[in-house]
């Protein structure tokens, strides 16, 4: 069978086998193709009888890349450029096996993408570990905390567990690697709205990432209609990374991440069109678990230069830091535009370390780790302060594997 073939490249979340042929392509081919479990989607297909060997059109069209139809019935697309991985011929069976990986850009599409009797969307997200606030039943004897309830602007989305949710939080948070952990469920209000879903769920997974220090995507989607029945899915290979267990909101109560994503939500949309706010979580998901101290160091510096250039975008603060000309100047006003609790003495000690690690490649105190988790703790806080946020937040110089008891109160204070 095609599809174990795959099998080496990861956990199959998602398959597909059939027939179908690619684009100017005289040649059907047998194909499998999978999504694994950290976003990946690989594919394989096997040609027959050709002895001059496969000529394939890859790249990004007008039209799809690949068109086929699954062993079940189901129409399938690909749309987007396919990087080949592997090729094998026979050329005593005439059969040639190719296999492909799917790029950043393109997506699987399998179904009748056709909305008109779409109720209900299912975003199958990565990584998200929390604990619910809406009871539901699970069996006749047993009801679980099982999802969440947020209102973002006029859609209403309720994040549900994976069936098996308490195996793969315990995979995830032994081995930190990537799985699909819950879903993020909206109704559809018409048949038009699918691009403004995704931007929703887009944002939220950008907010979460945030809260839970650790990359929070949606691989794929689901579209089912009034009969239960799924419709359509589109896979993605979106990023993803390995799960941290090392949290800026904490877990509990069970409302704090309700809370959280509810009081940032407006001010992260205003916000995200200047700043990236979307790259910037991605980046900061990596500065508690990857690569040495150092280099994560490095990354919030950056990180921190990026968003004080990108303030000339802003409109409301370009003209606070216009006319500054150093780095410290700049940080200044940028702390105080957006009345974040740093004290001068503390802006002061980020400056000198991030002069040591760009000139020096190296911490400026004998103690690296405290530096470090310092550096950190600075950008958890110009981040809270630029979202507005009022609440708890687990402080990372008191503690550098989470516990979940060393919150502070944070709340914005501009600078005298």
């Amino acid at each position: 069978m095609l599809i174990e073939k795959l099998s080496k490249y990861g956990n199959i979340k998602h398959q597909y086998e059939g027939k179908g042929k690619f684009r100017n392509s005289s040649n059907d081919c047998a194909f499998g193709i999978v999504q694994l479990s950290h976003g990946s989607i690989y594919m394989i297909c096997e040609f027959e009888s050709i002895s001059d060997g496969v000529k394939l059109d890859l790249n990004e069209g007008d039209t799809p890349t690949f068109i086929g139809e699954t062993k079940d019935g189901k129409p399938l697309v690909i749309e987007g450029e396919l990087i080949p991985t592997n090729s094998q011929h026979s050329s005593a069976t005439g059969i040639t096996l190719a296999t492909f990986l799917l790029t950043g850009k393109s997506y699987l599409g399998v179904g009748n993408k056709d909305f008109a009797d779409a109720i209900e969307f299912r975003f199958n997200i990565t990584n998200f570990i929390f604990v619910g606030t809406q009871a539901e039943q699970i069996s006749k004897i047993e009801s679980r905390l099982n999802a969440l309830k947020f209102q973002l602007s006029d859609y209403s989305v309720m994040i549900r567990k994976v069936i098996n949710f308490p195996e793969i939080e315990n995979q995830l948070s032994t081995r930190e690697n990537t799985d699909v952990t819950c879903q993020a469920i909206l109704k559809n209000r018409n048949s038009s709205e699918i691009e403004n879903v995704v931007q929703v769920i887009d944002d939220l997974c950008g907010l979460l990432t945030i809260a839970n220090a650790t990359l929070i995507s949606w691989i794929s989607f689901e579209i089912f209609n009034s009969n239960g029945e799924q419709i359509f899915i589109e896979h993605r290979p979106s990023k993803t990374e390995n799960y941290s267990s090392i949290p800026l909101i904490d877990r509990m109560p069970p409302k704090s991440i309700e809370d959280f994503v509810n009081k940032t939500y407006s001010r992260y949309l205003e916000l995200n069109p200047s700043y990236n706010l979307i790259s910037i979580g991605r980046i900061y998901s990596s500065i508690r678990v990857s690569s040495f101290i150092e280099v994560r160091s490095l990354t919030v510096v950056s990180s921190v230069e990026f968003l004080i250039k990108k303030s000339t975008g802003y409109q409301p603060m370009n003209q606070a830091i216009k006319n500054k000309s150093t780095l410290r100047t700049n940080l200044r006003a940028f702390i105080e535009f957006f009345c974040i609790p740093l004290t001068d003495e503390e802006i002061a000690d980020f400056i000198t370390s991030r002069n040591s690690l760009v000139h020096e490649l190296s911490f400026s105190s004998s103690s690296g780790v405290q530096e470090y988790k310092r550096i950190v703790h600075f950008f958890d806080r110009l981040l809270l302060g630029m979202l507005d946020y009022r609440g708890y937040y687990i402080n990372f110089t008191k503690n550098l594997h989470y516990v979940g008891d060393e919150t502070d109160y944070f709340e914005p204070k501009c600078l005298d």
